[in-house]
C-alpha cells in the first residue's frame, strides 16, 4: 500500500551505540484492533541483487582541518561514471547549520572510482550533511547523509 519508510535517529553521546531505527509508515493511520499484513524485502550492503544505475558511496573519511573545521573524503563506484569528462561533474554538499567549502570532485585512480572532498567548519551541535555528484541537474549518485556530533 502506500506509505513511506521513515528513518529515525535516536540521540546517543557516543558514536559505537546502535541509534538508528526504520519503520513503515502506512499512507492512512492504522485502525485500532485491526489485522494488517505485510509482505516485505530488505537488501542490506554492497551486494544487493537489485542493480543500481546511481553510483554507490563505498568509503567515508573525516579528518581534523585545523580546530574549527573537519575534511570529509567519500569514495563513489559506479558504472554510470566512466567516461565522463571530470569538468562535468560537481559536489552537491549541504549542511544544516554549517558551512561548506572546498568542494573538491575528482576521478580516484586507485579505485577506477571517483572522489568527493569538501570542508565543514565545526559547531558546538550535532550538523546534517548531505552530499551526492551531479551532471548539470541529473544525480550520478545516491545521497550520502551523515550525523556528525562535535
Amino acid at each position: 500500500g502506500e506509505g513511506g519508510v521513515v528513518l529515525f535517529e535516536i540521540p546517543t553521546k557516543e558514536e559505537v551505540h546502535d541509534n538508528i531505527a526504520a519503520f513503515w509508515r502506512p499512507k492512512n493511520p492504522l485502525q485500532a484492533k485491526g489485522e494488517h499484513n505485510y509482505t516485505y524485502r530488505l537488501h542490506w550492503g554492497p551486494d544487493s541483487p537489485k542493480p543500481h544505475s546511481l553510483a554507490r558511496f563505498t568509503r567515508s573519511g573525516i579528518g581534523a582541518r585545523g580546530e574549527d573545521a573537519r575534511l570529509f573524503v567519500l569514495d563513489l563506484l559506479g558504472d554510470n561514471l566512466k567516461g565522463i569528462d571530470p569538468a562535468d561533474v560537481k559536489g552537491v554538499v549541504t549542511a544544516e547549520k554549517s558551512e561548506v567549502k572546498n568542494i573538491v570532485t575528482q576521478p580516484n585512480p586507485h579505485t577506477g572510482g571517483w572522489r568527493l572532498s569538501f570542508q565543514c567548519q565545526v559547531k558546538s551541535e550535532p550538523i546534517e550533511l548531505r552530499a551526492f555528484l551531479a551532471q548539470g541537474d541529473r544525480p550520478l549518485s545516491e545521497i550520502w547523509v551523515y550525523r556528525w556530533a562535535p
